[in-house]
């Protein structure tokens, strides 16, 4: 209760500084992926309201139009996010084909593009504003962690496929890119409260004003409130919340050739968590000596400066720090990382589009082990240096473009690495695209991989015999994952109001995890109660597999006030254990990778001041943790009462009381949450 008490209060404060220069300041917000309508779409151009010619920057670190890359990307816009009505950016990854999204309760989601779905997925790389907010501990994305203002993002570019040779390691089955406005585009005041039966309550304020005559800023803030979910026993799930995000954003235009983004943010998350661990006494389950709740708390800087030499000739250099602190019994940790990038893109003579850049990380952590969970070493520091170059070249005027290039990093880890990509696109005529591109990508190990100590299972012991504690070890030989990915993508204007995105894929993997046994041996792990016998798991690279699957994207605009998108996704995981005596990875990926994915949305515009949004989605079983495919349905309908004011109710997962997405394995229990239904109303102010 104190913790909410903190948080009404800071939010009172900000409103009521706000709110003394509100009545000055005029909202002047819009998408930047999006050109300004008019209120008569009807005298708008078709093709400003389909995503055909939007722009993006992710793929090559460049603007290029989305039908001309040369990657199976997918949009999802401001407008998109807000008339989806979701509250957290995880579930607004639904709306892109090829990406899976399954809740695992209140507090944690598994997110993966094209397969090997877990709590941590180690090859998809997320960035926000180009920062990584991949973690390097377990690499993966804690998601609770980012309570982003969903009014405050512009865009979110999905890549399926490698992205490695311009992003790096973990950016193997594709790439994530958070893109937040610009704060020149965001002056004004907008103000949101919303509150439901899961979630509690949700309230939000984002402010900005100009700064001289090219520069501005954006405040913004965002607190929650989240009900704790249900097992499928009835019980709770122990995944309670509440949330706290708040910073500040500066854009400038300094001169003509210089632009320069500057941000800061601090997050602060109170949530319970309940974790099972072996016991030493019948029934050998602790379900609560480390179950408790847990404080995380940290801060995310980034300054960006670009520098145009010429009309073909730009200098980017980004800087980006992130520290963070998690408090609890289980996995306490702090950590600091560091990252600067700098690249040049030129034309050095016709027909070439040459970038190349250097990169370089530093890592710290320092882990405060308990039985439940420990490193060795606890504390480690990395620095990595990489860099990559790009050629992207003309071999015919308008029509067909070849793009070769490769990343190189120095892992402490693991040593020199490469990530090769040759693609080509081709556009026969401004209507049709086709492109194509073979890659090579890793995934480096984590400290998991590498240091990791945690007792998974207990056997209780025979009469006179010590009882065997199963534990797994990190690996300092464990290498990279790798995989060869083949892909093939066609886009199509069909018509005006018709667009057609497909993208096909094969993959193949090798060097992935497998846990393997090793010889027992007397022993005892830090704060454990008694003598064992210490059962060695360890992690190798012996599994091998390949993946081959495709995505197709329908946009039609059917009337000048209804839009509808259809999505769909197929793959299929195959995975070999060889010699390996772990079956229980292949078991896993395999059964966590939902072959079939659908998703219908409709938008429409019933008058000038009232919208309807209807999102109809199919996930396909999933055999690990016996998961049912299901079928649900969003309904959202809002109403602006006035310029400045709208109101609006969302229903969420409408089509049963309650269903399951996902069995965890990593951060227990494993115990599968029943997801409830939902329902919230908003308010939403611009001053």
């Amino acid at each position: 209760m104190l913790v909410r008490l903190r948080y009404v209060h800071l939010f009172s404060l900000l409103l009521t500084f706000f709110f003394s220069h509100a009545l000055q300041a005029e909202c002047r917000r819009r998408s930047l992926s999006e050109q300004p309508l008019p209120e008569d779409l009807t005298s708008v151009d078709i093709e400003k309201l389909l995503s055909f010619d939007l722009e993006v920057t992710s793929p090559q670190k460049k603007i290029e139009t989305f039908s001309d890359t040369s990657s199976a990307i997918f949009i999802i816009t401001h407008e998109d996010i807000r008339r989806s009505g979701v509250t957290h950016v995880a579930e607004a990854l639904r709306l892109a084909p090829g990406i899976n999204v399954a809740r695992i309760d209140n507090n944690r989601w598994a997110i993966s593009a094209r397969g090997f779905n877990k709590t941590f997925a180690n090859k998809l790389l997320v960035l926000l504003d180009g920062q990584r907010i991949f973690s390097p501990q377990f690499n993966g994305v804690w998601w609770d962690q980012f309570n982003l203002l969903p009014e405050d993002i512009d865009r979110i570019e999905v890549i399926r496929g490698p992205g490695a040779s311009m992003w790096g390691p973990n950016a193997v089955n594709g790439v994530i890119n958070i893109i937040t406005c610009d704060a020149r585009e965001t002056t004004g005041v907008q103000a949101t409260v919303a509150s439901g039966n899961q979630e509690r309550l949700i309230a939000s304020l984002s402010a900005g004003d100009s700064v001289g005559e090219n520069g501005a800023y954006r405040i913004y803030g965002r607190v929650n409130n989240r009900d704790s979910n249900i097992l499928a026993s009835g019980e709770s799930a122990y995944d309670g919340a509440d949330n706290a995000r708040g910073g500040i954003r500066f854009d400038s235009q300094i001169t003509k050739q210089d632009v320069v983004t500057l941000k800061a943010d601090g997050y602060f998350s109170d949530k319970e968590l309940e974790v099972t661990v072996p016991s030493f006494s019948p029934p050998f389950v602790d379900s609560d000596t480390f179950s408790d709740r847990k404080e995380v708390y940290g801060t995310n800087m980034l300054g960006k400066w670009e520098h145009e030499i010429s009309s073909t000739s730009l200098v980017s250099t980004q800087l980006d720090y992130t520290f963070e602190r998690q408090k609890g019994v289980v996995f306490p940790i702090h950590r600091h990382t560091a990252n600067l990038e700098v690249f040049h893109r030129f034309e050095p003579f016709k027909y070439h589009e040459f970038m190349y850049g250097v990169e370089y990380r530093y890592y710290e952590d320092d882990f405060e082990g308990t039985f439940a969970d420990d490193f060795d070493p606890e504390s480690r520091t990395t620095n990595t240096l990489a860099g990559f170059i790009h050629d992207e070249i003309t071999l015919i005027d308008d029509e067909l473009d070849l793009i070769l290039g490769s990343k190189f990093e120095e892992n402490p880890f693991v040593g020199f690495q490469f990530m090769p990509t040759a693609r080509f696109v081709f556009t026969p005529d401004k209507s049709q695209t086709i492109w194509g591109a073979v890659s090579r990508a890793v995934s480096t190990p984590s400290r998991v991989e590498e240091d990791v100590v945690v007792p998974t299972a207990l056997i209780p012991p025979s009469p006179g015999e010590l009882p065997a504690l199963v534990t797994l070890y990190g690996n300092n030989s464990f290498q990279s994952e790798k995989v060869l990915a083949y892909e093939l993508g066609y886009r199509s204007r069909v018509t005006q109001d018709l667009s057609l995105d497909i993208a096909l894929f094969y993959n193949d993997y090798h060097d992935l995890i497998s846990n393997e046994p090793g010889a027992p041996a007397p022993g005892m792990l830090l704060d454990q109660p008694e003598p064992a016998v210490l059962v060695p798991v360890s992690f190798e690279n012996q599994h091998a597999g390949y993946a081959y699957g495709g995505e197709v994207a329908v946009e039609w605009q059917a009337k000048s006030w209804w839009r509808i998108v259809s999505t769909y996704s197929f793959i299929d995981l195959n995975l070999s254990q060889g010699s390996s005596m772990d079956d229980f990875n292949i078991t896993f990926f395999s059964g966590t990778t939902p072959r079939h994915q659908a998703n219908v949305r409709s938008h429409i515009d019933v008058t000038e001041n009232l919208e309807f949004d209807a999102i109809l989605r199919f996930v396909d079983t999933l055999d690990y943790g016996n998961i049912d495919a299901y079928t649900e349905l969003d309904l959202r309908v809002a109403y602006d009462v006035t310029s400045q004011l709208e109101l609006s109710v969302v229903g969420q997962n409408l089509l049963d009381s309650s269903h399951e997405e996902f069995s965890a394995v990593i951060l227990p229990p494993s115990s599968t949450v029943s997801l409830r239904r939902g329902v919230y109303a908003q308010a939403a102010y611009l001053f």
